[in-house]
C-alpha cells in the first residue's frame, strides 16, 4: 500500500453537507407547538396594542391545546401529515 493510500485510510470520513448533530429534524411535532406558540404569543401582544377582544383568540388556541391534549388528535398536525412533514418520535400532535 502507498504512503497516500495509507493516509487517506485513516482519514476520517468528511460529513454531509446540511444538518449537523446540533440541528435537529423539523418534525409535526415541533411545527404544531411552534404555530401555537406564536398564535398565543401575537394574540396577547394584539390584545395589548388594539383591542382585549384578542383574549378571544388566545383563549380559543388554549381550548385546542387542551383537546389536543386529551384526545391526542390535532387537525394541523393532520394538515401537515397530509403535506409530508415527518412525524417526530415525541407523543402527541403528531400520532
Amino acid at each position: 500500500m502507498s504512503t497516500k493510500q495509507a493516509r487517506s485510510a485513516t482519514l476520517p470520513k468528511a460529513k454531509p453537507e446540511g444538518r449537523g448533530p446540533r440541528m435537529a429534524r423539523v418534525t409535526i411535532d415541533r411545527i404544531v407547538h411552534s404555530i401555537a406558540g406564536i398564535f398565543i404569543l401575537l394574540s396577547l401582544w394584539l390584545a395589548h396594542v388594539h383591542s382585549p377582544n384578542w383574549y378571544w383568540f388566545t383563549a380559543f388556541v388554549g381550548a385546542n391545546l387542551l383537546q389536543s391534549g386529551l384526545t391526542n388528535w390535532c387537525l394541523m398536525s393532520s394538515i401537515l401529515r397530509k403535506l409530508g412533514v415527518p412525524e417526530g418520535t415525541a407523543v402527541g400532535c403528531s400520532r
